[in-house]
C-alpha cells in the first residue's frame, strides 16, 4: 500500500496486519534464504 508508516512513524514494523505477518516469522526462523530472478537473454 505504500503507505511509508514503518518508515515515518513504526520505527521499521509495518502497521499493514496481513499474511505476512506469519512469513516473517516463517523467514527469522530459516537458516538461509534465496532470492532469485529470471534471467532473459536476447538472441541475434
Amino acid at each position: 500500500m505504500a503507505c511509508e508508516y514503518c518508515h515515518t512513524k513504526g520505527g521499521g514494523a509495518c502497521i499493514q496486519k496481513d499474511d505476512m505477518q506469519e512469513v516473517y516469522v516463517l523467514l527469522h526462523q530459516a537458516d538461509m534464504r534465496i532470492i532469485a530472478s529470471p534471467i532473459y537473454s536476447r538472441e541475434q
